[in-house]
């Protein structure tokens, strides 16, 4: 039987010296993750390539300094795991192996550009960044949790990350008036002002207990638009946006904070040349709405004419997270 002698050195804030943890078995396994067969279809025919993960294992009663099973240590900080292709495997760099009797702790976010930091606690640790929400609003922030107790040598296949949305999604439905479905009305711009578009990120894991993550918006005067639509709508309504819908912070609305906005030309059914094409701006006040992270908010609109917009208070559907040890596909 081969042995195989994992010396890790910790920081001396943590642990004086050099723990020497071992592993009996013919062979070491290797931390893997790996993606399940069933994805959750959310956004559109494109799955995760690369993601980055933060790892923690506990020392053990054993092998602490103050002899107690609270001290931790960081075996991956930032690591890029990735594949080739959605039928590759998962693969990582800076390699590390299972060890029995520990407990380890795996926080994974995507997209991978997102600058997450990881600060040491007594007993813990902490991740934060801090998130923009891009002009057109279309970043699919997402996050991993897994916590994994290993009995013995019984090490599991690959780390089941199960990724959610900590964005709200936001959709539009629009339609025209009874009294004006002849006219033509082509959207070209939507998008809502007086909104949260930054936020700091914090998840905490302290004394033996994990906290959730939150997301705490840092203002609520920015703006958000996508652009050349160039979307005409149809007699029987128009999504405006499809699956892909704007994504924003989680965040209350108090009635009148923020408007909606929206650009369009209308043109009258007797011109039928096109001569007469007006382009409009209309903003209407939004009513109040918590936009919570991981749903999808329905607005109906109606344009009354060339000069008033009717807004609906949104229909909450659910947005989607992966199944248990797989990913989320996304735009």
């Amino acid at each position: 039987m081969k042995r195989l002698v994992l010396a890790i050195f910790v920081a001396a804030a943590l642990i004086s010296g050099c723990n020497r943890i071992e592993i009996e078995g013919d062979d070491a396994k290797q931390i893997k993750f790996g993606a399940a067969s069933t994805r959750a279809e959310v956004t559109s025919a494109n799955d995760i390539l690369a993601f980055k993960v933060f790892a923690e294992m506990n020392l053990g009663a054993d092998n602490a300094e103050d002899g107690s099973d609270k001290q931790w240590i960081s075996l991956l900080e930032n690591e890029r795991v990735y594949r080739d292709n959605s039928d590759a495997d998962f693969t990582y760099d800076n390699t590390r192996y299972w060890v029995n009797d520990r407990t380890f702790y795996f926080f994974g976010f995507y997209p991978e550009t997102i600058n997450v930091m990881r600060y040491g606690l007594e007993n813990g640790w902490a991740y934060t960044s801090t998130i923009e929400v891009p002009y057109a609003a279309d970043l699919d922030f997402m996050t991993a949790i897994y916590s994994q107790g290993i009995t013995g040598n019984a090490f599991p296949e690959s780390v089941p990350m199960q990724f959610v949305h900590r964005f709200a999604r936001v959709k539009f439905n629009i339609k025209k008036a009874e009294n004006n479905k002849e006219d033509k009305f082509t959207v070209t711009e939507i998008g809502f002002s007086g909104i949260s578009r930054s936020a700091t990120f914090a998840l905490m894991y302290r004394q033996g207990q994990p906290y959730e993550p939150i997301l705490t918006p840092n203002s609520e005067n920015g703006t958000v638009s996508r652009r050349n639509l160039n979307k005409p709508i149809e007699a029987e309504g128009t999504d405006l946006l499809g699956n892909n819908g704007l994504l924003l912070l989680p965040q209350t609305i108090v009635a009148g904070q923020a408007a909606l906005n929206i650009s369009f030309q209308y043109q009258q059914k007797e011109d039928t040349d096109g001569t007469a094409i007006e382009n409009q701006t209309l903003s209407k006040a939004l009513p109040e709405v918590k936009w919570e992270a991981n749903k999808t908010y329905v607005y109906n609109l109606e344009l009354k004419d060339d000069k008033n917009i009717y807004i609906s208070t949104p229909t909450v559907e659910g947005w989607g997270t992966s199944q248990p040890g797989g990913f989320i596909i996304v735009q």
